[in-house]
């Protein structure tokens, strides 16, 4: 039995309300949004929310609640909360294995809402499935539902024309909500928390938000262009969140949520604070190059970070510059130099190949950088870690105009470099394969036919081999013949002129 701190159970309550997470616990507990819904919800007097997870638990009756292990179908409304393109056929498999209907039309309860970055950033595969789609941040999106839901009625016709409300049913221009001012976010100092035996991604933390939105835009980065612009929260109150928020869960380590963590003297005196005042441990899950000084990596090593992450996506420096990431080589071998110097095992670094523009020498590039950051004294046992990943185009981002490589391309090019880099002992690769992310790529720009895929692939169950299943009773016979069919596909892709103006700069640039 799952043994958890800061549960919530109510006995008196009119609207039942399950928030899923079609993904794993330990994913679940290291998500901030998680917990912003289920406190937030439960501040509610008539709400009563609980939590259903992927891989547990489950019965005879489908998924089933954390909290009471009441059914999934058994609740007024579900909340999905979702973040990668790949649990979206979780999603379905969990409505089909709880005898819940996923069709939308065809459905009488319970009434399905769906949000996250991703659903921001292309609602139309989840037209057929959810009845709700949250457009933009959470705070303005939610009360509205939820008040819609005990008021009764007619939820969706209630719900038409809101700002951050898609009602597939509805369809019309939707603006998406954004939070101005970040010191209104909702920021639960109370998590939940498991006893034993399970672990977050970040181990035992609290979770601190500390901005949103990013200001350098890659052209490839969803969060730059659906959650711009670029807000901080107030550091007097982000220091006295995390000072109640530590001593209420009793935990020795906080980690910092940002897409775009602060360089200057914001986010030095924020590290200070935690490391050096409060003699905590500390993780910040995404950090810029650039935001990588000396000082900061010495707060990073006092904070207990083993690992220095970075992200250069390719190595070579004109393709980064295009890209907008603009991070020169030598930055990087200054900041694994320093972070070397002061005592960092390893060094994680994300790449990407098959990018717009890309050739064999930009592959070749990638090998160069690793072999030259191994000069720099990462030579122990997995002390590289190299995540390279496929592209893959994203809706509302400049390269949604752009075209994945050929599957056979892809698998080519990932030969190549594992080819290269493999062998070597403080070399561990890791990434997606080229299938996951054709599969990424047409639910990330496709259109609600995607969503008749995802219930037929559901239909079968999850894995690779139902997805077979379902392309077979489509006549599909291989993954370029699936990418043709349902990738850039979604009438969002018409819709902005700006960024096909900043696409054909990026393909008019000289390298």
């Amino acid at each position: 039995m799952l043994r958890e701190s800061n549960v919530i159970y109510k006995k008196r309550y009119s609207l039942s309300v399950a928030i899923a997470y079609p993904s794993l616990y330990n994913v679940a507990i290291s998500t901030l949004s998680f917990h912003m819904l289920y406190f937030k919800l439960n501040e509610y007097s008539e709400v009563y929310a609980e939590r259903v997870v992927y891989d547990k638990p489950s019965s005879g009756n489908g998924f089933v609640s954390i909290e009471t292990s009441k059914p999934l179908s058994k609740f007024d409304a579900i909340f999905f909360s979702v973040h990668y393109e790949l649990d979206y056929v979780r999603l379905v498999r969990m409505l089909i294995s709880s005898n819940i209907e996923p069709r939308r039309r065809k459905r009488r309860k319970p009434l399905i809402i769906v949000g996250g970055p991703c659903v921001t950033s292309n609602p139309y595969p989840l037209f057929k499935i959810a009845n709700v789609i949250g457009v933009g941040e959470m705070e303005g999106i939610v009360p509205e539902v939820i008040e819609a839901l005990i008021k009764g009625g007619e939820v969706e016709d209630e719900l038409a024309g809101k700002r951050g409300i898609l009602i597939p049913d509805h369809i019309g221009k939707v603006e998406r909500y954004w939070l101005k001012d970040l010191n209104n976010a909702w920021s639960p100092t109370l998590h939940v928390l498991p006893k034993e035996g399970y672990e977050g991604i970040y181990g035992r933390a609290f979770l601190a938000e500390v901005s949103r939105g990013c200001t350098n835009m890659c052209l490839f980065c969803l969060l730059a262009y659906h959650f711009c612009p670029e807000r901080r929260k107030d550091l007097a109150k982000l220091k006295r969140e995390i000072e109640r928020g530590v001593e209420l869960n009793d935990v020795k380590s906080v980690a910092l949520i940002s897409s775009n963590y602060p360089s200057d003297s914001y986010g030095i005196d924020l590290l200070n604070f935690i490391v050096r005042d409060l003699g905590l441990n500390i993780s910040i899950p995404s950090i810029r190059i650039e935001a990588l000084n000396e000082s900061v990596l010495e707060l990073l090593r006092e904070g207990g970070q083993r690992i220095v992450t970075i992200a250069p996506e390719t190595g070579n420096e004109g393709l980064r510059f295009l890209l907008n990431k603009k991070v020169r080589d030598e930055e990087i071998f200054t900041v694994l130099k320093n972070a070397r110097k002061l005592g960092f095992r390893a060094v994680k670094m994300y790449f990407m190949y098959g990018l717009p523009r890309e050739g064999k020498e930009d592959l070749d590039s990638i090998i160069s950088l690793v072999k030259k950051v191994k000069k720099l004294g990462f030579n122990d046992r997995n002390s590289i870690r190299i995540s390279i990943n496929p592209f893959i185009s994203k809706t509302g981002t400049p390269f949604q105009f752009a075209d994945l490589d050929s599957y056979e391309e892809l698998l080519l090019k990932r030969k190549y470099l594992y080819e290269r880099l493999s062998g070597d002992p403080s070399i561990r690769l890791s990434g997606y394969s080229p299938r996951d992310a054709i599969i990424q790529a047409i639910i990330s720009t496709g259109n609600e036919e995607v969503g008749d895929l995802l219930i037929s692939w559901a239909s079968f169950g999850t894995g690779i081999g139902n997805l077979r299943k379902a392309m077979k009773t489509y006549g599909i016979k291989n993954w370029n013949e699936l990418y043709g069919r349902y990738a850039k596909k979604s009438p969002l892709i018409t819709k902005f002129p700006r960024l096909e103006k900043v696409w054909n700069d990026f393909l008019s640039k000289e390298l």
